[in-house]
């Protein structure tokens, strides 16, 4: 039958759409940042509450020590090609 006509019977759809939404509030981050809900001084795409204030916090547990330490070494030396 046609689309439209009586009788029409049409498709169930399922989206499994998994967004960030990094501040609980329910929008998606992107949407949070193009209406001016969420600053992104930095352009990353990330909202700026989201993001860390402490660059030296590497895990973002809040408070800087020698697990972040550990981080940073574990990662020294040459990088990958």
């Amino acid at each position: 039958m046609a689309y439209g006509s009586v009788g029409y019977f049409g498709g169930a759809f399922i989206f499994d759409c998994v967004f960030n939404d990094c501040n609980g509030n329910g929008t998606r981050d992107e949407c949070d940042i193009a209406g001016s809900t969420s600053s992104d001084s930095n352009g990353n795409g990330i909202p700026d509450e989201c993001e860390s204030l402490c660059r030296a916090d590497v895990n973002e547990d809040g408070v800087v020590d020698g697990v972040d330490m550990s981080f940073i070494l574990s990662g020294w030396g040459n990088c990958p090609p």
